[in-house]
């Protein structure tokens, strides 16, 4: 509500297209973390290339938005520093995906902050930075409540990652 509020309307526009154009990229955010949900329920160690082979994937998406950027602003108007914020959203979503995989598999309570944290920079900090920052702000918090809750996944699932290599 508070970004309907103080945005202008063609930088709301704008917000509502860029939502729209994450959507677009989150096509293929959820294949590999559902075969690893599957192995790692029956006991297997997938988290680490799990993770891995999403990043992987989200590289070239984050590639063509990053190439289509002088097109969207061109068309849209809107500085091309709001389309490179918005290319975060991409390896941060893919990277989430991939450890709540393992978090559903193993550690399904720890899932309960995956509103909360982003919800939380949202309201506090969106709320300071929308009314500075207009369209920026309202990005960046985004992207931080993301990135915080990305941090908190990694921690606790932090013993699956920290298993040393074998070549057994």
């Amino acid at each position: 509500i508070y970004v309907a509020r103080f945005l202008p309307v063609s930088e709301f526009g704008i917000y509502g297209f860029i939502g729209g154009l994450w959507g677009l990229f989150d096509f293929f955010r959820s294949v590999v973390p559902f075969w690893a949900y599957r192995m790692i329920a029956r006991g297997g160690s997938f988290a680490k290339t799990s993770l891995i082979v999403n990043l992987l994937i989200s590289v070239p998406l984050t590639l063509v938005l990053l190439l289509a950027i002088p097109i969207l602003s061109a068309t849209t108007g809107i500085s091309p520093i709001i389309f490179v914020i918005s290319s975060l959203y991409i390896p941060t979503s893919y990277a989430i995906a991939a450890i709540s995989s393992y978090l559903i598999a193993r550690k399904t309570e720890k899932l309960i902050y995956r509103e909360i944290i982003p919800s939380a920079v949202k309201i506090s900090l969106g709320l300071v930075l929308v009314y500075l920052y207009g369209l920026t702000g309202a990005l960046f918090t985004l992207i931080l409540g993301y990135f915080l809750f990305l941090i908190y996944v990694l921690k606790v699932s932090r013993e699956d990652f920290e298993e040393k290599w074998s070549l057994e």
